[in-house]
């Protein structure tokens, strides 16, 4: 029995760390199932221009393990493989409209998965660096930092198409708080 129910994030967590010209940006999504059944679902994340993933990981029996970014028909192969071999394989894909995508499987009953996604962003010209986030339902708990090396970089979080205020805890450190 599937059904269209939207995966519940029970946390998110944003670091991004800015160096030269580029910002590189890890999400860590945590996913939560509170029902009595075992869930699956697909997971989008429209990433900014410009943008290159260089990371992707799944918690596989509580362990974040690091996914390997091979070309489209190996990591298909690799993934099959993995499935024939009883393994909690994850296979993720970015496509020609920079959309990032996984299926996450199996969210066990009463419990939740982990994904983590690493990419790195060109600055604009004019230094500014953006994290645009919006999901269809709430979010449990939220976490946004980003870290800038120079003061002519201006850093700014959309939630939702709205900027987030920042509150600077270190010299080149702004936690933002939604």
């Amino acid at each position: 029995h599937v059904s269209d129910v939207p995966l519940k994030i029970s946390s998110l967590k944003v670091t991004a760390d800015t160096a030269g010209q580029q910002a590189q940006t890890t999400l860590v999504i945590n996913f939560e199932n509170p029902s009595d059944s075992q869930l699956e679902g697909n997971f989008s994340l429209d990433l900014p221009n410009g943008a290159t993933v260089t990371g992707y990981g799944l918690d596989i029996d509580g362990v974040m393990t690091d996914g390997v970014l091979q070309p489209r028909l190996q990591a298909t192969e690799a993934y099959e493989e993995n499935l024939r071999h009883g393994v909690d394989p994850g296979l993720a894909t970015v496509d020609a409209a920079n959309r990032f995508t996984t299926h996450i499987f199996p969210i066990r009953a009463g419990s939740g998965r982990t994904v983590k996604i690493v990419y790195v962003t060109p600055l604009g010209l004019d230094g500014r660096f953006e994290v645009p986030l919006a999901t269809a339902a709430a979010v449990g708990t939220t976490h946004i930092e980003v870290t800038t090396h120079s003061a002519s970089i201006q850093a700014v979080v959309a939630l939702a198409g709205k900027p987030i205020k920042g509150k600077s805890q270190a010299a080149a450190t702004n936690r933002f708080c939604p």
